[in-house]
């Protein structure tokens, strides 16, 4: 589930749909070590480990960074 958050993540970024498969990775690589210094992201992925299918299925199948944390998020609401 987090690297379909990463890829999102670097979907969205500004210019990334002229770059090559190297930069891509590269621009990566960098997302993730930002989003990991991020309080609100470390806490989402941390419960990763804690939800159930449903949850894991709509983060999955989720097409925006924004909507594969708001399916982790409601997950802990209840």
């Amino acid at each position: 589930m987090a690297d379909h958050y990463l890829d999102l993540a670097v979907k969205e970024s500004v210019g990334t749909s002229a770059m090559s498969p190297t930069q891509l990775a590269a621009v990566r690589q960098i997302e993730e070590a930002i989003k990991h210094a991020e309080p609100g992201y470390r806490k989402v992925l941390e419960q990763c480990q804690d939800v159930g299918r449903a949850e894991a299925s709509c983060a999955l199948n989720a097409s925006t960074a924004a909507a594969w944390e708001t399916c982790l998020r409601a997950a802990h609401r209840q």
